[in-house]
């Protein structure tokens, strides 16, 4: 049961990582 809560907080943060470098390169541009 931790793994999954685990994974589900992995992927979460990689998304908002996704989502931050997303926005930071539409800035640059």
């Amino acid at each position: 049961m931790l793994t999954l809560v685990n994974r589900l907080r992995t992927a979460a943060h990689l998304d908002r990582l996704r989502i931050l470098g997303l926005c930071a390169h539409a800035d640059l541009t």
